[in-house]
């Protein structure tokens, strides 16, 4: 069932309210505004909360997501992790019930303190394919923070506010990133590109397909240039994701990449073989587009692809 803005919102925190062993709470972006609103529905019986954001540079220095957050689960004794490339939003309550849409876990996202943004979610009855999917993605996609790597994020955050220009550079140094990235094997549809380059060099923002590309690549439309999207896709999951199987196959042709792109993708259901491979062709396209690492070469029947060098 499709559920419409406050809809989601009322589900979800009822679900919340009658949980009793296990929460966990995953989205792109997270206030600490929204997260304290809904933590008073959670009692403090429940014997384990996670909480999983993306928190890049770039999504603290904007204020999309809050550093307090970490404070504010340390302080309740509940986990929290990052993943640098999730752009999710999944919410899952005792490992029955399955929450998923496009609802961050801020106030607009959840319409928490008055009418926010105009949503869809629904609902999904957890089953063990289901749960050992997500419990892959929380092995292999997220690093669980503990106080010196806040520390570290936290002075780097304040640094850039304190600077002149604090957007001059919004990527985490390269120690503390390898510090807080694993290699990539899963992937949500939300996480992949819906565009080839060239449509968002020059872009129809009346496409919704261009509007979710430019939010996952965090680009504004007067951001938009041939350096900044490549700098864009080297930091989303995807571009990880390929390296990977590049890293585990050396070079892989089209269909193989339709193939591992089936398997690790995390929704349920799957997209359509005809919709994967749509995505593929995108992917490609942005493969090309970073000629300079990536080799493609055309067969009769299929294209293969490589790292240059």
């Amino acid at each position: 069932m499709i559920l419409y803005s406050e809809e989601f919102t009322s589900k979800f925190k009822e679900s919340l309210q009658e949980a009793c062993v296990d929460i966990f709470l995953a989205s792109a972006f997270i206030k600490n505004d929204a997260l304290k609103k809904i933590s008073s529905a959670i009692s403090s019986s429940v014997e384990r909360v996670r909480v999983v954001s993306r928190w890049q540079k770039y999504d603290l220095l904007a204020r999309a997501s809050d550093l307090e957050v970490y404070e504010f689960c340390k302080d309740r004794g509940w986990e929290f992790g990052v993943d640098l490339r999730f752009h999710g939003k999944l919410y899952v309550i005792d490992k029955t019930k399955i929450f998923l849409g496009s609802a961050n876990l801020t106030q607009n996202g959840l319409s928490l303190f008055s009418r926010g943004n105009n949503e869809f979610g629904t609902i999904v009855d957890a089953d063990y394919v289901d749960l050992s999917k997500i419990d892959s993605f929380v092995t292999s996609e997220v690093v669980w923070l503990d106080d010196a790597l806040y520390e570290q994020m936290s002075y780097e955050v304040n640094s850039a506010q304190d600077s002149s220009d604090p957007f001059h550079n919004v990527a985490w140094s390269k120690g503390l990133e390898l510090s807080i990235s694993k290699p990539v094997h899963n992937l949500w549809v939300e996480e992949l590109l819906f565009c080839s380059p060239d449509k968002l060099l020059f872009p129809n923002l009346d496409n919704v397909a261009v509007r979710h590309d430019l939010e996952l690549l965090s680009l504004s439309f007067d951001d938009i240039s041939v350096e900044n999207l490549k700098f864009a896709f080297r930091r989303t999951r995807v571009y990880s994701w390929i390296n990977s199987l590049l890293a585990r196959y050396g070079s892989i042709n089209f269909g193989g990449v339709s193939s591992n792109l089936h398997r690790a993708l995390m929704d349920n259901p799957l997209p359509y073989r005809r919709r994967i491979k749509d995505f593929v062709l995108v992917i490609f396209s942005w493969l090309t587009f970073l000629n300079n690492e990536f080799r493609l070469k055309k067969y009769n029947k299929t294209t293969v692809v490589s790292v240059t060098g």
